[in-house]
């Protein structure tokens, strides 16, 4: 019998990244000392990033293929400086 295939939405790591922020954020203020106007900006820029990456990288892939984007971006995770 053949395995059955799932239904629905696949899990998503990246939904993760709000809900770690947010939960974090408390943590960040602390550690950093940050302002409510700087705390507030953390949450603002992680939005405006996940939307510059999405449209980028959607054009990218459209264009070139998901696995190659996809490699590519592995790629510079790896060998980027720390």
């Amino acid at each position: 019998m053949a395995p059955r295939r799932r239904r629905g939405p696949r899990p998503d790591p990246g939904r993760l990244r709000l809900p770690v922020t947010s939960f974090a954020l408390p943590l960040i203020i602390r550690e950093f000392q940050l302002t409510p106007t700087e705390a507030g900006a953390i949450g603002s820029f992680t939005n405006v990033g996940l939307l510059i990456g999405a449209l980028i990288f959607s054009t990218l892939s459209d264009r070139y293929g998901r696995k190659t984007i996809f490699q590519w971006v592995l790629f510079t995770y790896a060998f980027e400086p720390s």
